[in-house]
């Protein structure tokens, strides 16, 4: 710096003008640079919101690519099923398919252990057990990102072939509500002690009488690999119902086990209970195999049960298709008799509402 440099340096710092100047400076810095992150962050949000708006129209595009080859699928399977549909539509007697449905759960033994339970043999007639087998949707019309458990819900159909439509819509209606009628008087005694220990002997017989229906139906298709630990499932349902829908060369050994309870159990919450979870150690007693025509209602207290495909068991391809509901009190009812119980017990069914017919 010169000599006139050096001057007007001593000069502004003599008369202060050049803190002045420095703090208009940091000032005009500081405004810029704030400016500056602004832009840049209005920038970041454009571009994020971007991407954002892409990522939805490329999984949208991918769901419009998935429901166009899932309708090109069904038609396809339409036309090989066809006179399938047709004798199902014209030649099937749904009376004489769910008689011989309520004459072979009345007839089924009733074993009181672990937990009360019915294990059916030949469910349906011949022909018609075909025509659920024929019927079976194939893995790509189940709407799941699992390929070892995969769920559909013919209440909830949206493409699936016609023959699978007919077919699956007749078992979630007439099928389950003939199996329940029928298990409901079978398993009268142990659908009280269950209401007793839930709500007290005092008000067993009033929870009991709520009008019971089939609810939740789900085929129900999983692979090697699949595990379901002991449970008891959700306490809205008193009964659970399998129907095994296993073709010739299923392994049987990937049918449901049966646990007893090391201890009594009192499921605080409505969802899916897992005993040993809370200590309760869960022993298998009995196991119920694979087998085709065959289903397995149970009580849904006292004891749990469970489910495993392990991977040396079958072969990689292997698919276990089966369909599953709940038997249990209509649900409006049950809030408004939940709705009469002390506050406190009323805590253990918190999220029924919510529940809906899973």
């Amino acid at each position: 710096m010169g000599l006139g440099g050096r001057v007007i340096g001593a000069v502004l710092r003599r008369t202060g003008i050049l803190g002045t100047l420095q703090e208009a400076w940091r000032r005009d810095f500081e405004r810029a640079s704030a400016k500056m992150r602004r832009d840049t962050e209005r920038r970041v949000e454009r571009l994020q919101e971007s991407v954002k708006e892409l990522g939805m129209a490329v999984r949208a595009s991918r769901g419009r690519a998935q429901l166009l080859e899932r309708r090109v699928e069904a038609a396809d399977i339409d036309s090989r099923q066809s006179h399938l549909l047709a004798g199902f539509t014209s030649e099937m007697n749904a009376a004489d398919v769910c008689a011989h449905v309520a004459r072979a759960v009345s007839a089924a033994p009733l074993d009181p252990a672990p937990c009360a339970h019915l294990v059916i043999d030949e469910v349906f007639p011949p022909d018609f057990y075909q025509l659920l087998v024929e019927s079976l949707p194939a893995p790509e019309f189940f709407l799941s990102h699992d390929p070892i458990k995969m769920n559909l819900r013919p209440a909830r159909f949206k493409v699936v072939p016609a023959l699978t439509r007919a077919v699956w819509e007749f078992v979630d209606a007439d099928v389950t509500r003939t199996i329940a009628d029928v298990a409901l008087r079978r398993l009268q005694p142990y659908l009280h002690a269950r209401c007793e220990a839930m709500f007290g002997a005092g008000r067993a017989d009033a929870a009991l009488a709520i009008p019971h229906r089939a609810f939740g139906g789900r085929i129900m298709l999983r692979r090697p690999g699949y595990l379901q630990r002991p449970h008891l499932d959700p306490k809205r349902s008193s009964a659970t119902v399998l129907i095994y829908v296993a073709r010739p060369g299923d392994p049987e050994g990937v049918g449901t086990a049966l646990y007893a309870l090391s201890s009594p159990v009192s499921p605080v919450r409505t969802s899916t209970y897992y005993p040993e979870d809370h200590g309760v150690t869960c022993t298998p007693v009995k196991h119920v195999p694979f087998r085709p025509n065959t289903a397995v209602v149970f009580v849904n207290a006292e004891g749990a049960h469970g489910a495993e495909i392990p991977k040396a068991s079958a072969a990689e391809s292997f698919q276990r298709y089966a369909f599953m509901y709940y038997i249990g009190p209509d649900l409006p009812e049950l809030l408004r008799f939940v709705s009469t119980l002390p506050t406190a017990a009323q805590q253990g069914w918190l999220g029924l509402a919510e529940s809906g017919d899973e």
